[in-house]
């Protein structure tokens, strides 16, 4: 059997990063932040407690890659659902059908946010204001790509994306939709 190559190392890497993140995030929703234990994440991803650590350090350090992965995603379905032609009502209308489309499908996502929003001093200790401050002002800079929003409702799309959002994490706390 040949070596494998450096583009098969990596491939496999990223897939036990993935694999380790998706855990990750089933045991955070179901166990918090301060019940989250890299012992449980190994059980989760069927791995030993010694590849979660090869893979990230701490607990602290596997729960910022998560938020900060999970909010990359949020990033680009923001974009991608901010990028539909049409007007700018049109365009909104595409955003909110979007977010509660992903409520549907992906109701996980939302209940993470929720969690990381309430359990932010935890994960990134005093840090915290600062780290969220950052990715949410990246986050609702998307939205203020839109030709002609500010004339429509004269608010920043960037705000009408934060309420819209807010509402569907808001909501994403109830058992049944």
């Amino acid at each position: 059997m040949a070596p494998r190559t450096a583009q098969q190392n990596k491939r496999i890497r990223d897939e036990r990063r993935a694999q380790i993140l998706a855990a990750a995030q089933s045991v955070y929703l179901e166990q918090g932040a301060r019940g989250t234990e890299m012992k449980l994440v190994a059980e989760h991803a069927g791995l030993g407690k010694g590849t979660v650590y090869h893979y990230f350090p701490s607990k602290a350090d596997l729960l910022r890659e998560l938020f900060n992965t999970s909010l990359d995603k949020a990033r680009g379905r923001l974009n991608a659902l901010l990028g539909v032609g049409g007007g700018p009502l049109d365009q909104l209308r595409g955003f909110c059908r979007g977010q509660l489309l992903t409520l549907i499908r992906e109701p996980h996502l939302f209940r993470f946010f929720k969690s990381v929003f309430e359990e932010a001093e935890l994960i990134f200790g005093d840090q915290a204001q600062e780290v969220i401050g950052e990715q949410v002002y990246a986050l609702t800079q998307s939205g203020t790509q839109i030709p002609g929003m500010l004339q429509f409702l004269q608010c920043s799309p960037a705000v009408l994306a934060l309420q819209d959002t807010g509402t569907v994490i808001g909501s994403s706390s109830f058992k049944k939709f």
